[in-house]
């Protein structure tokens, strides 16, 4: 009768795995080492094998296994990615991977998991983009990246059971690569996709330094979109207003943690700009939680340096001209 074999917590199983492997070795400690050299030489002989890229340099191959993960409910699930054990991991959680998905040309992929503790088992998980996420940056040019985009739907649960009703609610999770072009989407950004209007309401981004996920909720759809190229505007439409009096901008009522927002104060009679310069004083939140930058009588900047909830931070410009003044309240807001 077999019975079952106890193993200690300081048992070496992969000397265990490494005798099995290698019957006839001397050594009684196997090391990962010699796991890997073993993956090596069979790894390209393996059904599963496929040739890829990363991060759109067709220039350099490498070798990975690339096998199913879930398509219970899905065309196509994610897929399970396994690199060739290099001796230093080629791969990191938010790269691209291109490889030959449909018999015809070559498909993006971005990873969402990777495990790189050991070089014989560098596996992870990657899903298909289905999408690009476009923007038009402050500078005029247009950016463009492949994206995974996901419902975030909420569910009503039943008392006994594990599914329940669906709330729509609109919303959306985008996976994307975080890098030095996408790390300039801020919260209240609006994106099109296939000509439908979203906003982002929520940024995850402390997953990977190379890995970022937008949460967005449906918005209008205005009519400087460009629904051509897919791309939303983001600049506040001009309003063809006759100035009169104090005006502050940007008419802004919060001001995002870290985020710095810099103010022009001007007098103006009938339209025409004045001379008019201003004291500029802020209260209603400790000194700690702001930073204020008066540049001269007529321009200053406020960072969020800590949120604040208790009340808003209050803002007065007195001329000094005539002493008029005006009063605007900003929340120091979080994260979304």
């Amino acid at each position: 009768m077999l019975t079952p074999t106890k193993i200690s917590t300081k048992t070496n199983c992969i000397g265990i795995v490494n005798s099995i492997l290698r019957p006839n070795t001397n050594s009684e400690i196997e090391s990962d080492d010699q796991i890997t050299e073993l993956t090596k030489n069979s790894f390209n002989n393996s059904t599963d094998h496929r040739t890829v890229y990363k991060n759109f340099n067709y220039s350099k191959p490498y070798d990975a296994w690339i096998y199913e993960g879930n398509d219970e409910d899905k065309i196509v699930g994610y897929k399970y990615f396994q690199s060739y054990p290099y001796d230093t991991p080629q791969f990191k959680i938010g790269d691209y991977i291109h490889w030959n998905f449909n018999h015809k040309e070559l498909s993006t992929w971005i990873l969402t998991s990777l495990d790189t503790q050991y070089l014989y088992n560098v596996k992870g998980r990657m899903l298909q983009c289905n999408n690009s996420l476009r923007w038009q940056d402050k500078n005029g040019n247009i950016n463009c990246y492949p994206c995974v985009i996901e419902d975030a739907l909420t569910y009503t649960n039943f008392k006994w059971g594990s599914k329940g009703l669906v709330e729509q609610g609109g919303d959306i999770v985008v996976i994307v690569q975080k890098n030095a072009y996408t790390s300039n989407i801020n919260v209240n950004d609006r994106f099109l996709f296939n000509k439908i209007a979203f906003k982002v309401k929520q940024l995850f981004n402390e997953l990977n330094p190379n890995y970022l996920e937008l949460y967005m909720m449906k918005v209008p759809e205005l009519d400087n979109d460009n629904f051509n190229d897919n791309i939303a505007i983001n600049d506040n439409p001009s309003v063809n207003i006759e100035l009169d009096g104090i005006v502050l901008t940007p008419d802004v009522k919060e001001i995002m943690l870290g985020k710095t927002v810099s103010f022009n104060i001007n007098n103006y009679v009938s339209g025409v700009k004045q001379n008019d310069t201003f004291q500029i004083y802020v209260s209603g939140a400790p000194n700690n939680y702001y930073k204020l930058d008066i540049t001269d009588g007529n321009n200053f900047s406020i960072t969020n340096l800590l949120q604040y909830q208790e009340q808003p931070l209050m803002i007065k410009c007195v001329d000094d001209i005539n002493g008029k003044e005006i009063i605007k309240n900003i929340w120091l807001g979080g994260n979304w």
